[in-house]
């Protein structure tokens, strides 16, 4: 039986302060990419973003107001001076309506992009099992058709004209890259509704969901970290060592994690990042998801520097199911000498921060 490294964080919460009594990090600029608003819609979430040929591209889940309700769509943004402006919100994926086991779902929900021989594809999720789509988008701002990435083309509600599967002849090679892309433990996607990795169980029997993109160890081991369901407070993670092809079964670590979703990567002098709300509980007037954290680890495997990049989440606006308070579901990309981080707030608003790289620097090691 193969050994893995335990996955370790230090450091000390002070839980009577909206930061846990840990640094903040410098940003050089704040931005909101969507404000709710009754009539594009109060609920936003979901948020991913890249960088593709000099364009930044945003995208999120946008319903009029409850989460994972009829109608959830996402929507783009794109920005050609590194996050500086943004054009337009525009919608990117329209709200489905499809048959699954003779049931209309019409939920989406953005799933970030995959980059294939030189093109860019936005990727959905269609919940309940309807399935996975992407359309390629471009710095000029075209896009692409909208096709599934599997053979089965559902039928769509009310006689409208189907989008091609994977078997199509005009999409059949497009759709296995992209396949393939997703397949890889850098790239592998939050969701996936069509099998069981969305509850995965761990060594405990918990349940698990929302892998984050996995990063190798020195050895070439890759390992991903998980969302506990079953509300340990604690991040799980699990480990590869034959390039992705098996995982080990998810075990608990000492990472704590209010249960959302998590961010990872790798900077360019080869430090771990993982970005997620590190309060334990919600307790003393603070939600659960304020403060959003960025833990630092120099050989992947010890996560001990710690810095807060946004606390002190402003009051709830609007009314809807499963509206959890914070600065959460966080997803980044590397451009230049900046981290930039995107989240929502309260599931109202998408934001996003710039870091710069020498702030991280900063970071002081956890006593």
């Amino acid at each position: 039986m193969t050994a893995f490294p335990a996955i370790r964080w230090i450091g000390h919460s002070d839980n009577s302060r909206t930061d846990l009594g840990f640094p903040g990090v410098a940003t050089t600029q704040r931005a909101t990419l969507y404000e709710a608003q009754q009539t594009s819609g109060t609920y936003s979430h979901h948020a991913h973003i890249t960088s593709f040929r000099g364009t930044l591209f945003a995208t999120w889940s946008n319903g009029r107001q409850n989460e994972d309700d009829a109608g959830q769509r996402s929507l783009l943004r794109r920005s050609s001076d590194r996050g500086k402006t943004w054009t337009d919100w525009i919608e990117l994926f329209p709200a489905p309506s499809h048959e699954v086991r003779g049931e209309v779902v019409s939920v989406l929900c953005a799933n970030g992009f995959a980059e294939v021989d030189g093109t860019l594809y936005a990727i959905a999720e269609g919940y309940s099992g309807l399935g996975r789509m992407a359309r390629s988008v471009a710095p000029d701002g075209a896009f692409g058709p909208i096709f599934w990435l599997h053979a089965e083309a559902r039928k769509p509600a009310g006689g409208a004209a189907a989008h091609p599967g994977s078997d199509h002849p005009d999409f059949r090679e497009q759709a296995a890259r992209i396949n393939a892309y997703l397949a890889r433990p850098e790239h592998f996607p939050t969701w996936d509704f069509m099998c069981d990795t969305t509850h995965c169980l761990a060594a405990d029997e918990h349940r698990q969901c929302e892998p984050t993109h996995a990063w190798k160890l020195s050895d070439g081991t890759w390992t991903r970290l998980w969302r506990d369901l079953d509300l340990s407070r604690w991040n799980y993670a699990s480990f590869s060592p034959d390039d992705g092809n098996t995982w080990s079964t998810p075990v608990i670590t000492d990472f704590p994690d209010i249960s959302s979703r998590a961010n990872a990567g790798t900077l360019p002098d080869g430090a771990v990042y993982v970005i997620n709300n590190i309060r334990r509980e919600a307790e003393g007037g603070f939600p659960g998801r304020d403060p959003l954290a960025i833990s630092l680890s120099a050989d992947g495997t010890v996560f001990n520097r710690v810095g807060i990049i946004r606390h002190g989440v402003p009051p709830q606006r609007f009314q809807g199911r499963w509206r959890a308070l914070g600065f959460q579901y966080p997803a980044s990309v590397l451009i230049d000498e900046d981290l930039l981080v995107i989240y929502s707030v309260n599931k109202e608003d998408i934001e996003m921060v710039r870091v710069p790289l020498a702030a991280l620097q900063d970071i002081p090691l956890s006593k």
